[in-house]
């Protein structure tokens, strides 16, 4: 008979995920072991770049910032799906559940890493299906191109980021951010408003037992669900008193994952004996336009 084989799956494929799809592999037998990395489009976005993307055409950032899954898993061992979760049945006895996805498929796991992201507004809401996304790109750019006062709400990287490279094409007259004011009851009337107010974490997909009042998942340091052992968070998603940056989610979080599904894996009891995750350092990296950067 067949002995039976573990599926992990790791749902999102960003900065956090792809480092977990990719660090799996090392350790995990393939002979009893599937591993499963899904994501709604058939590559990573590496966001950053994105906001100078959607600005302007210069640098053909499209053509470098997609890129594709083909080859993130380690000598191949894996299986990479295209598709949007849209629902997470956490099972009955916490050693196994289920994935729904938009196109009716039902994804079967035994140990589920949650990786992803945040929902964004404003230029960066890319659309879930990659066929729309050269139209969002034109539209962003073209919409930029024509408008003559910009209004940005938000004042955070993104906002920096998109009026910086906006100027470095203007000419010398000035251009700076405004921020909406009502209590002076001053009205603004931009010809384009674009919402940079940053990112709420994507957890639509979610039971809401698993979210706290913030919309965020509750974890132990070890990153498990405290109610679900085979569960793992990591990246924009989780409860935990730091700044979200891909750096943390990459470097601090995804190392932690790894290593406790390993352990999980043995048999371990993770929640008292797994490696912890205690905060990562505060720093971000903002872009200064296209040839500068601010730490």
């Amino acid at each position: 008979m067949t002995p039976h084989k573990s599926t992990f799956v790791v749902v999102g494929g960003g900065a956090g995920g792809v480092v977990v799809a990719r660090s799996l592999p090392k350790t995990l037998d393939p002979t009893r072991h599937d591993l499963i990395l899904i994501n709604k489009l058939p590559y990573r976005i590496i966001l950053p770049a994105s906001l100078r993307m959607l600005v302007s055409d210069k640098g053909k950032l499209e053509e470098r910032i997609f890129v594709p899954y083909d080859k993130v898993f380690v000598d191949g061992n894996g299986t990479f799906i295209e598709g949007l979760v849209t629902q997470v049945n956490a099972g009955d006895n916490s050693n196994s559940g289920s994935l729904t996805l938009s196109d009716g498929r039902v994804i079967e796991y035994d140990v589920l890493v949650l990786a992803t992201g945040s929902k964004w507004d404003g230029p960066t809401s890319f659309p879930d299906d990659a066929s729309k996304m050269n139209a969002h790109i034109a539209a962003r750019r073209d919409e930029i191109a024509k408008a003559n006062d910009i209004l940005l709400v938000g004042g955070g990287a993104v906002g920096i980021v998109i009026l910086d490279d906006y100027v470095e094409d203007l000419p010398a007259e000035t251009f700076g951010p405004v921020q909406i004011r009502t209590v002076k009851g001053k009205a603004l009337e931009p010809d384009l408003l674009l919402r940079t107010w940053g990112a709420r974490s994507n957890t639509a997909c979610l039971p809401s037992s698993f979210l706290t009042p913030n919309g965020t998942i509750k974890v132990l340091p070890t990153l498990q669900l405290p109610s679900h052992p085979n569960i793992f968070a990591l990246g924009d998603l989780i409860e935990w008193d730091e700044q979200k940056t891909a750096a943390k989610a990459q470097l601090g979080h995804a190392p932690v994952v790894v290593k406790n599904v390993e352990l999980h894996l043995k048999g371990v009891e993770v929640s008292k004996k797994g490696k912890v995750y205690s905060g990562s350092m505060e720093i971000i990296m903002v872009s200064n336009g296209r040839v500068g950067a601010i730490i």
